[in-house]
């Protein structure tokens, strides 16, 4: 599902706003002509850069929707091919940072392949509050271990 689809869902599903991020610089113009065509205005944002560079901090959202790159099964332009253990380095710092900055009470949605579910569920784990799995609140310094 590419940040277009995604977007327009978002939009045409009600959501107050829609912030993405995308490395492929070569795809702006196409995310602005999108952006303008359905006058969208203020309603939808593309930020060219990479997820992992993103303070997440600065965002308040309720709702974490993505596919990131399964290894290098597709290689994005602008990205580095790595290897796997790169790969599990960073899927364990994006999923975090992604985690960290999600809104108590909201939901983080991640189309990936198996392999890499477990990494998601490592990290929720080491979150969990045992009541019930939830984001961190504002403000919370834990950090979670990841071995």
């Amino acid at each position: 599902m590419c940040a277009i689809t995604r977007m327009i869902g978002c939009v045409a599903g009600g959501c107050e706003r829609y912030v993405g991020f995308d490395t492929n610089r070569d795809l702006e113009p196409i995310y602005n002509k999108m952006i303008s065509e359905l006058n969208l205005g203020e309603k939808a944002r593309m930020i060219m850069t990479d997820c992992t560079d993103v303070d997440y901090s600065l965002y308040d959202y309720d709702m974490l929707l993505t596919s990131p790159p399964y290894y290098n099964t597709e290689v994005y332009a602008f990205s580095p091919i790595r290897s796997k253990e790169e790969w599990i380095d960073w899927y364990k710092t994006v999923i975090t940072k992604w985690w960290n900055g999600l809104r108590s009470g909201g939901v983080m949605a991640l189309a990936i392949p198996f392999s890499v579910y477990y990494i998601a569920v490592q990290v929720a784990d080491a979150y969990r509050d045992w009541e019930t799995l939830r984001p961190r609140s504002k403000g919370d310094q834990r950090q979670p271990h990841l071995s």
